[in-house]
């Protein structure tokens, strides 16, 4: 009986592995408990300043209401500058365990991408995005970590202080870090539209107040997954049935698309955000058919280090008053007529999740989004652009040149 000598080393460095990974959740533990700290040392000080300064104003009329607002835009700056730190610690640490590139394939046709969203790099090949400041970001929904690379493609644009996330509530009853996340104004939901709506419509009036140029002109992207959970096999059984309740073909790379939260979104943040940044993420080790939350399980991306090499995002932008569907400016004359609305927006989006499947068959074929004439819109008069980043082809997601 033989034994390979790449079993050996790896039976060999699996104790080291596990001590590298325990450097590291130290490391996360004390990195999280420090911001977490942050944000407490600065609500406590701007509390005593805004106890202070109220005395001043009340009694001595030092003061007056309009300049005592610039404390409460000093809590909103400190509390999100910790949300930047917070993107930092993750990527530091995937960078530690397993290094990723990310490429980035966009259509740039003057006609549809907006004058203030572009990529590029600077002199040391360090990615530069620039974004619109009021955005909404939808992608399909592949392992767990799919938002860090968006989080991190808002970072290189100096975004990443004002990114919101969709969470399960029960992770806003963690110790220490629930409380952390509340300071973020993440928005925690369970999953019954009856409390969720209310959830959602409160955030996203503190969104769109917060926006105001009265209340500190605040800029939001929030990011969410129409999707509502990773691409895997019990979930893809549920999809088809649900296209064959539908009568609609199954998607063979993709879940079929939940479109209340979305819907609900865009509604009520169309006033403040122009943009729905839409998003396909594929990584390059999955092979069609493959799922990719059981190729990077915990152990193998956080033990091992076989993360992801690389996350190719192809990015298309469509303006928030052009989806059919939203009815916006206009009350609905029935539930009747907003069911129609309704079903017209589950096509459009629909439709956007079925250039998806076709934009991810095309690169589980051929390591490229851009082949197939039947996606819609990409036609010969528009041009596509595929941006690589870095050491000759790829952009190493990684905060060390930044």
């Amino acid at each position: 009986m033989t034994v390979s000598c790449a079993s050996t080393a790896d039976k060999l460095l699996f104790p080291l592995k596990l001590i590298r990974v325990a450097l590291l959740i130290v490391f996360f533990l004390l990195g999280a408990f420090s911001i977490v700290a942050t944000q407490f040392i600065g609500i406590v000080i701007n509390f005593l300043l805004t106890f202070l300064f109220s005395f001043l104003s009340n009694f001595l009329k030092l003061f007056n209401e309009n300049q005592l607002d610039f404390l409460k835009n000093l809590k909103e700056i400190w509390l999100s500058f910790t949300k930047k730190l917070f993107i930092i610690l993750l990527v530091s640490i995937m960078d530690a365990i397993s290094p990723t590139n990310i490429k980035i394939t966009y259509k740039y046709d003057s006609s549809l991408l907006p004058k203030d969203t572009f990529f590029t790099t600077n002199d040391t090949n360090d990615l530069i995005s620039n974004i619109n400041p009021f955005s909404i970001f939808i992608a399909n929904h592949q392992i767990y970590t799919d938002w860090v690379y968006l989080w991190f493609i808002l970072y290189s644009g100096n975004l990443s202080n004002f990114i919101y996330i969709m969470l399960k509530d029960s992770l806003s009853k963690l110790l220490i870090f629930g409380w952390g996340m509340k300071n973020y104004n993440f928005i925690f939901l369970s999953r019954k539209w009856k409390t969720d709506k209310h959830t959602l419509l409160n955030s996203f009036n503190l969104l769109n107040f917060k926006s105001d140029k009265k209340n500190g002109n605040f800029p939001y992207s929030l990011v969410l997954f129409p999707e509502g959970t990773n691409y895997s096999d019990n979930r893809k059984v549920v999809s088809n049935n649900y296209c064959q309740k539908n009568n609609h073909p199954n998607m063979n790379n993709v879940l079929y698309p939940r479109i209340t939260g979305l819907r609900f979104t865009l509604r009520n943040l169309y006033k403040t955000s122009n943009y729905l940044y839409d998003f396909t993420i594929a990584y390059s080790d999955i092979k069609k058919n493959q799922f990719p939350e059981k190729i990077y399980t915990l152990s193998n991306t956080y033990i091992h280090g076989n993360g992801p090499k690389q996350v190719n995002l192809f990015l298309k932008i469509h303006e928030i008053n052009r989806i059919p569907g939203l009815n916006l400016n206009t009350p609905f004359e029935s539930p009747e007529d907003e069911l129609k609305h309704s079903k017209i927006f589950e096509e459009w989006l629909v439709k956007i999740w079925d250039e998806k499947d076709q934009l991810l068959e095309n690169f589980y074929e051929n390591s490229s989004y851009i082949l197939n004439e039947k996606i819609s819109d990409l036609n010969n008069t528009d041009q596509l652009k595929e941006l690589n980043f870095a050491e000759k082809n790829n952009y190493k997601v990684s905060l060390l040149s930044q």
